[in-house]
């Protein structure tokens, strides 16, 4: 049984010790010709306190260290090697010693507070679990204590599901080679009002937390770290009305992808929103909308808000899966009225901010057409690498009605003709 903590780091609360997660991450880069993943153990420490007073947090690397940064930024002192700060309220951030950030470590501060699960509950209370999988139905609620490690995977099926805690669940001991079947995280099918809270999910096998023909959705506050390659983040599949909000996603897949079809399994997709969200892609996208649709429906993507995002990192080597912001529409899907505004991206290593196009991938034809896409007050911290693009098929697949108000990119805001963006004669985009 692999060892669920990392002495890499010491945390000290108000002078009290917390213990710090092993939290395994993937580093993809290029040698020699050659692609190489290492996978490396970063640290997630996760604890709660009232906030009645300030929480004066001590984070110790051991190893000696010569800089350090957190993000998002918090006022720090860096002194004989370790970093202090105080928290008046709940946060979560990263803290890097010496660039480091892949063995980087995660705070997860919650807000201290009494859970009152009621009618049909499994409960895993402080302490490790073995808990397999975890089977979900109608009017259930999953309950896991802070201090709780859960070895598991859940399976939901049904109305008024309810997922809440402070606690773990780790897929660790689920099948990881993507040659064989896998299983996901969290997966739930046709479920409605179905609340997901506090969890931190770490290390799933697959797709994270997946939501299947579901409708009326709540994901607050959910923590992940994830490695395996597919560990998207959020799978958003053939649902409608899903709010997402003040969640931290690290993932080396796309951290949220919205898809018209799973499986068997396919619907529309409305009424969908992410806000007051942390974002971390070791590859792929932050924010994804499309392709996976099903032909014979048209499916329609529509109504779909990102507010207020920090992506902290995006790196991507492969053209297809650029883009912080991306849509690819496939198999006749219409995609329209989807916003993203106050989006603000740290660095992309390698990539793209944004890619609007059709396609082909994981499809059997492409897109019907993509409409009515805005961007406000975007900010890319550092000089941009690789264009935004705004591409359409044809003279009837087209890519009309995007807006681009008020990006700002290392400083400069992009005007009208800017290099930054890449269109063609069936793309209409109007830089603002």
């Amino acid at each position: 049984m692999k060892e669920i903590y990392t002495k890499r780091y010491s945390v000290f609360v108000n002078g009290e010790e917390k213990k710090v997660l092993r939290a395994p991450v993937k580093n993809a880069y290029f040698f020699g010709g050659e692609r190489y993943f290492d996978i490396v153990d970063a640290g997630a420490c996760l604890f709660s306190h009232d906030f009645a007073a300030p929480a004066e947090i001590t984070v110790r690397p051991n190893f000696p260290a010569k800089s350090a940064r957190v993000r998002p930024e918090t006022d720090f002192v860096f002194k004989n090697g370790e970093v202090r700060l105080t928290l008046a309220a709940p946060a979560k951030f990263s803290v890097e010693f010496d660039g480091d950030l892949f063995g980087n470590l995660h705070v997860f501060a919650e807000q201290k507070k009494e859970y009152s699960p009621r009618g049909d509950v499994i409960a895993f209370p402080e302490g490790e679990h073995d808990a397999g999988v975890i089977e979900l139905k109608e009017g259930q609620t999953l309950y896991l204590e802070e201090g709780a490690y859960v070895r598991g995977v859940v399976k939901a099926q049904g109305n008024g599901i309810r997922v809440c805690g402070y606690g773990v669940l780790c897929g660790s001991d689920f099948e990881h080679d993507d040659t064989k079947p896998r299983e996901m995280l969290f997966c739930a099918k046709h479920c409605k009002d179905l609340v997901i809270e506090d969890v931190f999910m770490l290390d799933s096998p697959s797709w994270t937390l997946c939501c299947i023909g579901c409708e009326n959705v709540k994901i607050e506050n959910v923590k992940q770290i994830c490695y395996a390659r597919n560990s998207d983040g959020l799978d958003i599949c053939a649902s409608s009305h899903v709010r997402i909000e003040n969640c931290f996603l690290r993932n080396y897949d796309d951290n949220i992808s919205v898809k018209a079809k799973a499986g068997e399994i396919a619907g529309d997709c409305r009424d969908i929103s992410m806000k007051n969200c942390i974002l971390w892609g070791d590859c792929a996208h932050s924010m994804l909308i499309g392709p996976e649709s099903d032909p014979a429906a048209e499916n329609i993507y529509e109504n779909i808000v990102f507010e207020n995002i920090r992506v902290l990192e995006h790196k991507e080597y492969h053209e297809l899966y650029q883009g912080v912001m991306a849509i690819f529409a496939a198999d006749n899907a219409v995609i329209r009225n989807i916003f993203w505004k106050d989006i603000e991206i740290d660095r992309i290593e390698y990539g793209r901010p944004f890619s609007f196009r059709f396609t082909e991938a994981y499809a059997s034809t492409v897109g019907k057409s993509i409409e009515n896409i805005g961007m406000k007050n975007i900010v890319c911290r550092t000089p941009v690498h690789g264009c935004g693009v705004v591409l359409g098929q044809d003279e009837t697949r087209r890519v009309s009605r995007v807006t681009l108000e008020n990006m700002i990119v290392a400083g400069k805001k992009v005007e009208a003709g800017s290099a930054i963006v890449l269109k063609n004669e069936f793309a209409g985009i109007e830089v603002l």
